[in-house]
């Protein structure tokens, strides 16, 4: 395979697209080959599983002096990568587990995946993940354990990675938490999150007894890897 050097390129910009990059052909050097009109490429690390050839935030997007040519590896582009089984968003990896068992249970089976439960940090991923878990929910009771917990402190909720719950950046449903279990448990000190009707909005948070078995989300920072294009 070629390996195409921007550096030795004059700027055409591309912006980020989930399907495939276009050329910005009203920058292109006649001389070049590259100038064909039209041309796209189409990478192989698809929008499903990664967020294609780019290093981005989700506030900019990056510009590359580079030409888009067909068939070729570019050296300082890279893709973002989730393994089989998890799904890509942002610059995370996210895996929705199948099988039940308590928040314990779950966050260790998260962590053997290195990995931990998922903390929501945006109204945005919480919109993403809802959205997900209204596919994958059978019924309006099939949650999903989150990595939110007031098990040290009765009333002061914290995420798995140590930091306070943001109260300004919250989901509880109406009247949570409300610390009652269904389960007989004294106190309901985990977090489930899923609303399988569209109409209840974001708020689907609930506190629930950490034994009761329920599925899970863990999530990782996603991996990297260099850009093949086809």
């Amino acid at each position: 395979k070629n390996v195409h050097k921007p550096e030795a390129a004059q700027g055409a910009r591309g912006k980020q697209k989930q399907e495939y990059w276009s050329q910005n052909t009203s920058r292109v050097n006649r001389r070049d080959l590259a100038g064909a009109t039209n041309r796209k490429l189409d990478c192989s690390c698809r929008t499903e599983d990664a967020s294609c050839c780019l290093q981005t935030t989700q506030t900019s997007t990056e510009i590359y002096s580079s030409w888009f040519i067909e068939g070729f590896v570019f050296e300082d582009l890279t893709c973002l990568k989730c393994e089989a089984g998890w799904e890509q968003h942002g610059g995370n990896c996210y895996y929705f587990s199948t099988s039940k068992s308590s928040w314990t249970d779950s966050r260790r089976s998260c962590t053997d995946l290195g990995s931990d439960l998922v903390k929501i940090d945006s109204r945005e991923e919480q919109m993403f993940l809802l959205e997900r878990l209204r596919v994958l929910m059978k019924d309006d009771e099939d949650m999903f354990w989150i990595g939110l917990t007031d098990l040290k402190e009765e009333g002061k909720w914290f995420w798995v990675d140590g930091s306070p719950q943001d109260k300004s950046l919250t989901f509880w449903k109406d009247g949570e938490p409300d610390n009652a279990s269904k389960d007989g448990a004294d106190s309901a000190d985990c977090a489930r999150m899923g609303r399988k009707i569209e109409a209840q909005g974001l708020k689907s948070w609930f506190d629930i007894s950490c034994n009761f078995p329920h599925k899970s989300i863990c999530e990782k920072t996603a991996g990297l890897s260099s850009c093949v294009c086809v």
